[in-house]
C-alpha cells in the first residue's frame, strides 16, 4: 500500500499503528490506550515533534507570519546566570542529537495550540490515506486528575523486578537507585554525596529509563508537564528533588516557559462510527 506522506513524524507513528486501524480499533499516533476512548502520549512532545509543527506552519503561513513566530519556543530559557548553557540555547531545539528530547521553552497557550493543530493533522492523514477512524476525536492537555490516574498506575511485577535489580547496581555507588527510574535530583545522604545525584543535568530522550505499566515514559521527572489547570505542572523535572515530588505527586508552580517544563497530550475519542 502506498501511504500519502504529509507529516513525517506523525505518519511514521501512524503506520506503526496501522494494524489497529484496519481492525477499526483506532489508536491515535504516538499514544497508548489507558481506558476505552482515552489515550495518553507515551512520551513528552519532542523537539522533533515541534520542528515538524513549525515546518507545517512555515509552509502554510510563511516564515514571516505571526502564526509561525508565535509558535517558536523561547530558547533563552537555557541562559541561566552562572551556568554555561549557551550551546543549549543555540542547538537544543534544532540539532538532530536532541531530536528525541522533550521540547521546552513553550507556554501553555503554545501547547494548547499544538494540540489543536495535531488534531487536524491526524484527521487529514486519516482522510488522505483512506483509513477508518472515529467520527470525532481531539488531542488536548490532560487535566491534573487525568495525570494522577497515569502516575498512580505504577509498575508491573516484571518492571518491579527490573527496578530492584537496577537499585542493587546503583547501591555500590552510594545512590539509592531512583535514577534508574526517573531523571531527578536526589538529596544527599551524607557530606560525601553530591547533591545533584542525577544522570543528566538536562532532559533525557523520551524513551529512556523505565515506563510505567501503561507504557508511559517519564511520568515523573525529566520535564515537569503542563496540565489544563493554568500555572500547574505535574511530575517534577530534572531540576526537582525526587522526595519532594514523587511520593505525594506534588504539583510544581510555573509562571511561563522554562528549561524544565514541557507537556504531552491526551487524545479523547468523542464519537466512534
Amino acid at each position: 500500500m502506498n501511504f500519502k506522506v504529509g507529516f513525517l513524524a506523525l505518519i511514521s507513528a501512524f503506520i506503526m499503528s496501522f494494524g489497529y486501524v484496519i481492525k477499526a480499533d483506532f489508536r491515535p499516533p504516538g499514544t497508548v490506550e489507558i481506558v476505552e476512548n482515552f489515550f495518553y502520549d507515551a512520551t513528552e512532545i519532542s523537539n522533533n515533534d515541534w520542528r515538524e509543527y513549525l515546518s507545517f506552519l512555515k509552509e502554510r503561513n510563511g516564515v514571516e507570519s505571526d502564526t509561525y513566530h508565535n509558535a517558536l519556543p523561547d530558547t533563552t530559557v537555557w541562559l541561566i546566570e552562572g551556568v554555561y548553557n549557551e550551546p543549549f540555547a543555540e542547538t537544543y531545539l534544532s540539532h538532530p542529537s536532541y531530536s528525541d528530547y522533550p521540547v521546552v521553552g513553550v507556554s501553555q497557550k503554545q501547547a494548547m495550540d499544538y494540540c489543536t493543530w495535531r488534531t487536524g493533522a491526524v484527521k487529514t492523514m486519516l482522510e488522505a490515506n483512506e483509513f477508518e477512524g472515529p467520527l470525532s476525536f481531539k488531542y488536548r492537555l490532560p487535566s491534573r486528575t487525568e495525570w494522577e490516574l497515569i502516575a498512580n498506575g505504577g509498575f508491573s511485577a516484571k518492571q518491579k523486578k527490573i527496578i530492584e535489580k537496577k537499585k542493587k547496581e546503583f547501591k555500590s555507588k552510594n545512590i539509592v537507585g531512583r535514577v534508574a527510574i526517573v531523571n531527578m535530583k536526589l538529596k544527599p545522604l551524607g557530606k560525601e554525596q553530591d547533591t545533584f545525584d542525577s544522570t543528566f543535568r538536562l532532559p533525557a530522550p523520551g524513551r529512556s529509563f523505565i515506563p510505567n505499566k501503561f507504557g508511559v515514559y517519564h511520568i515523573h521527572g525529566n520535564v515537569a508537564e503542563m496540565v489544563q489547570e493554568p500555572g500547574i505542572a505535574m511530575g517534577g523535572s530534572f531540576e526537582h528533588f525526587y522526595d519532594e515530588i514523587v511520593p505525594t505527586n506534588a504539583p510544581v508552580q510555573y509562571e511561563g516557559p522554562t528549561n524544565w517544563l514541557g507537556f504531552r497530550c491526551v487524545c479523547e475519542v468523542e464519537q466512534r462510527k
